[in-house]
This record gives C-alpha cells, sequence and structure tokens, in this order.
C-alpha cells in the first residue's frame, strides 16, 4: 500500500493516478496529523471529544486538500519539466530545479493559507510573517527538491547500469548459441563437399566456390545477432542451391519473397537450421526426394513463417514430443532459446505434422522492424 501511494509519476498518463494517489495518502494521514498538530498547538480537547466527527471529517478533507495541492503545485510540473532540465549543462540544471522548487514552494504556503482560512475560519499566521512562511516553504521544498532529484537520478542511473548488464548477458548467450549453429554447419558443408569429390568433382569444385559468401555470413553472424527476414532468405536460398549440387533432383524447395515483412528482424541463423533438418530428417531419406517449402505471412502485430517438408512415412509418424523434439543441444531447442532472448515470450517455435508425409515447422515473431544492422559479411 505505502509502496503504492509513494510511486512516481513520470508521464503524463501517470497524472490522475497520481492525483488520486495523493488524494487517498492525505485523507489517511489527516487526522493523525490532525491530533498531533493539536497536541503541539495545546488547544483543548473537550470540545472535539463532544463532538468528534466534525472534526475527524475536516482534518480527512484538510489532508486531502493539502496534499493534493502539494503535488500539483510541487510534484506535477516535474513530469513536463524533468526531461528538459536534464538536458541543460550540470550547473545550469542544478539553478533551474531549486528555483522550480522553491518557487512551488512559496506557492504552496500561499495555497495552505487559503485552505486554512477555508476550513477552519482561522489565519494561519499573522499578515506580518507571511513572507517569512513564503521563504521557509520556498527553502524547505527547495531542498526536499533537491534531495529527491539526487535520489531519482540515482535510481535512474542504477537502473540503466542493470539493463545494460541484462542486454550484455543476453547477447553473450545469443552469441554462444549461434556459436554452436556455426561448426556444425561447416561441418556437415565440407562433408556434402567430401561425397562428391570423387563421384562428382565438378559439382565439388561448384559447391567450394559457393562457400565463401555463406562461409563469410555463418563466421561473422555474431557481429549482427540480429538481421533482417530478407538477408535471412538470401542465406537460406544460398544454402539450399549448395545442397542442390549434392541432392540434385531430389531437392525441391520454394522460397516465398520477404515481401511488407522483408525488414523484419530475427536472430541470425533462425531458418538455416530449420532447412537442414528438413532436408537431413524427410528429404535424405525418401528415395525419390522431396519438397521443402517456406511460407511467409505477414499480419499486423506479427509474422508468421512457416516451414513444410516432406518425410518417408514408412520411418513412421515423427516423435512430436517436447522433451524430443526441444531437447538439449538440438536445433530447435537452440532457435527456440534465442527467440526467447531476444524476443522475450512474444515469440513462438512449434512443430507439428502436418499431412500424412509432411512435418510443418512454424515460427511466430512479432513485428520489429527497426533500422537494419549491417549484414553480417559486409
Amino acid at each position: 500500500m505505502l509502496k503504492w501511494l509513494l510511486r512516481r509519476s513520470i508521464t503524463p498518463s501517470d497524472i490522475l493516478p497520481a492525483c488520486l494517489r495523493s488524494a487517498l495518502g492525505g485523507a489517511l494521514f489527516g487526522p493523525g496529523v490532525g491530533v498531533f498538530l493539536h497536541w503541539v498547538m495545546g488547544r483543548a480537547w473537550d470540545p472535539i471529544l463532544a463532538d468528534p466527527l466534525p472534526w475527524i471529517l475536516r482534518t480527512i478533507l484538510a489532508g486531502l486538500l493539502y496534499s493534493l495541492s502539494f503535488y500539483l503545485i510541487s510534484g506535477m510540473p516535474w513530469v513536463f519539466l524533468r526531461t528538459w532540465i536534464r538536458r541543460l549543462p550540470g550547473g545550469l540544471g542544478l539553478l533551474a530545479g531549486i528555483t522550480i522548487s522553491a518557487s512551488s514552494g512559496a506557492l504552496f504556503a500561499l495555497v495552505s493559507i487559503g485552505i486554512t482560512r477555508l476550513l477552519w475560519g482561522v489565519q494561519l499566521v499573522p499578515n506580518e510573517w507571511i513572507t517569512r512562511l513564503l521563504a521557509l516553504e520556498a527553502f524547505a521544498v527547495a531542498i526536499i527538491g533537491l534531495f529527491m532529484g539526487t535520489y531519482h537520478e540515482m535510481r535512474i542511473q542504477a537502473e540503466l547500469r542493470e539493463r545494460k548488464l541484462a542486454e550484455a548477458a543476453a547477447r553473450a548467450q545469443v552469441y554462444a548459441l549461434q556459436a554452436q549453429i556455426a561448426p556444425h554447419f561447416f561441418f556437415n558443408a565440407l562433408n556434402s563437399i567430401s561425397s562428391l569429390v570423387s563421384s562428382d568433382p565438378a559439382a565439388a569444385q561448384q559447391m567450394i566456390g559457393r562457400l565463401a559468401e555463406i562461409f563469410r555470413y555463418t563466421f561473422t553472424s555474431g557481429r549482427a545477432p540480429m538481421v533482417t527476414l530478407e538477408k535471412e532468405l538470401a542465406f537460406v536460398r544460398e544454402y539450399l542451391q549448395l545442397e542442390k549440387f549434392r541432392y540434385r533432383n531430389r531437392l525441391r524447395f520454394t522460397l516465398d519473397p520477404a515481401g511488407e515483412a522483408a525488414l523484419q528482424r530475427l536472430p541470425a541463423l533462425t531458418l538455416q537450421p530449420l532447412v537442414e533438418n528438413a532436408i537431413r530428417h524427410g528429404i535424405a531419406r525418401r528415395m525419390d526426394g522431396g519438397e521443402i517449402r517456406m511460407e511467409i505471412k505477414a499480419a499486423a502485430g506479427a509474422v508468421r513463417i512457416e516451414v513444410w517438408n516432406q518425410f518417408d512415412p514408412g520411418d513412421g509418424p515423427p516423435d512430436l514430443r517436447t522433451e524430443t523434439i526441444f531437447r538439449e543441444n538440438h536445433a530447435l531447442a537452440n532457435i527456440r532459446q534465442r527467440l526467447e532472448l531476444s524476443y522475450g515470450g512474444q515469440a513462438a517455435i512449434a512443430l507439428e505434422q502436418a499431412r500424412v508425409d509432411w512435418t510443418l515447422v512454424t515460427l511466430t515473431l512479432p513485428r520489429h522492424e527497426e533500422v537494419a544492422d549491417a549484414h553480417p559479411g559486409s
């Protein structure tokens, strides 16, 4: 409860809740403060004890008005001025902050005099003391504002440091997970070339020529953990062309263009392992080969990427248990971890048997189209 009452207002949308918190807090503490002031001033208790309800209601209303007016005068302006003051040079910003706090303190003193006269019918201080009261309130609020500003600035800096550390840790984990994919792909490609060296030297030579661009993208992807869908699709297309040398007509594929999702960002080396799995567990086991299809479906809030591939029904239905397809060191588990690190819980990956001899991997990504990183190889 106390934490809710003391919550900061940072944006204009926080003003109304802050007003409600100020009013509620003042109403709750008003009677207690009233009792304390009554005791300090040495006033008689008999009139209050004889009929306490009117006095309690007035202290509740007084607390509400004092607290709400203090927030409106001394707190709310900072919602709009905080960013502007932080842009000023150090000394000038400090001077502006103290001036605004002092001015709001003096204004609150005048409002307090009015509230007291309205509710209690008395003058809070003699006329000759009003100037001193204004100066005292201005000084007090300036000191409070200085300490609160320093405290909040320290909190903001601490939160920024924690956020940067968390982001750095997440990036390091993404790099480590990508590093698991790259060597795996590298050795598989070398095995494909070695299988063609004796049977088809010309094809092996062409494969080696294509490998340069592919390895350039793969080995340097750590410099750009997030890439555009357009670039990732181009890489997948190069990879499939490379595998085409090995499987010839047994491998058939269709890739949708990225279209309006071209600038969608996703972790580098996300789609290639899905295609590699489709070849290894599906196409390679069929005598007549099979087809891989990648479909891109963009919506207002998400991009859906579907990877379809044929498999041999003679091998039996695929094992779709979560503990199997997302087991440790498996490509799908690796991708799921990187999606979680990159998007939190907003992305998903799923595998299903869509037809008798077709499996379907579905990636669902939240729309994320910031300015694209440079190509990993550039």
